[in-house]
């Protein structure tokens, strides 16, 4: 039991949080407008998720202010977890009213 520990332990901090952001129009420090967690399988090698940040900013009728593609904490433990197989990311865009 104690080597299965270690092993996520260790998995764990071979493991780092990641942001990506794209400012469009300004910086915006509000709560976002949409968010989302998309799953990857085996770290998201030839995969893509795709979100039309546009036609969620339309409909609230506003203005496209941020795109943020995180890797956040409870992200980096499931990916931990399972040791890659399955590694989310959460994509959360902001609209400038």
């Amino acid at each position: 039991m104690k080597n299965w520990i270690l092993i996520v332990i260790l998995s764990g901090l071979s493991l780092g949080c990641a942001t990506q952001r794209v400012y469009v129009q300004g910086d915006l420090t509000g709560p976002p407008s949409f968010e989302e967690t998309q799953g990857f399988w085996f770290g998201g090698i030839g995969q893509e998720a795709q979100i039309n940040a546009t036609e969620i900013c339309n409909a609230k009728r506003s203005q496209l202010s941020r795109v943020e593609v995180k890797q956040t904490l409870k992200d980096v433990v499931l990916t931990g977890v399972t040791f890659g197989i399955y590694a989310p990311r959460t994509v959360r865009i902001s609209c400038r009213r």
